[in-house]
């Protein structure tokens, strides 16, 4: 039985210090994380706003062949400052649009798999009353947020921009 004790509290000490997450606070500390991609980026924001995440996100497509999949909020998609619309002529890159006030991103999915999630993703800065961003190699949060974005994913709509779009002149 002092085995079983031991042996519990040892795992979830491990656990509970493996799952604490690394708190970003700039978008250059994002933007480092997303370099790490090798597979795939699920990115999901209601907007995307940041110049150097939207630039790491173009890398990650256009230099090292990473699909990126990005779901994004139909009212914000074309927005000025958005870069949604540049994003979705990338090599790539996929978008779609969902009503969404979710702002992750699941970089890649398998064993070297993790989460960035806060205002960071999409934005310039963090706004006073929102969390931290966080990256988390958590097995259970990378599977929920891969989870939560494939739902939204197969829900929505695929992006087609003022380019393709015949209703525009």
């Amino acid at each position: 039985m002092k085995w079983a004790v031991v042996a519990l509290l040892f795992t979830t000490a491990w656990t509970t210090a493996w799952a604490q997450p690394d708190t970003l606070t700039t978008p250059q500390e994002v933007v480092g994380q997303l370099g790490r991609a090798h597979d795939q980026l699920l990115l999901i924001t209601p907007g995307l706003y940041s110049k150097p995440v939207a630039e790491a996100v173009r890398r990650a497509a256009a230099e090292r062949g990473v699909e990126v999949f990005i779901v994004v909020a139909p009212a914000w998609a074309e927005a000025p400052g958005s870069y949604v619309a540049s994003l979705a002529l990338v090599s790539g890159v996929q978008v779609r649009l969902a009503e969404t006030t979710r702002r992750f991103v699941v970089v890649d999915v398998g064993d070297d798999a993790f989460v960035i999630a806060g205002g960071l993703v999409g934005e310039t800065a963090r706004r006073f009353d929102e969390r931290p961003t966080y990256a988390l190699a958590e097995p259970r949060e990378v599977q929920t947020h891969a989870g939560m974005f494939t739902e939204t994913w197969d829900a929505a709509t695929p992006y087609r921009s003022f380019i393709d779009r015949e209703d525009i002149p």
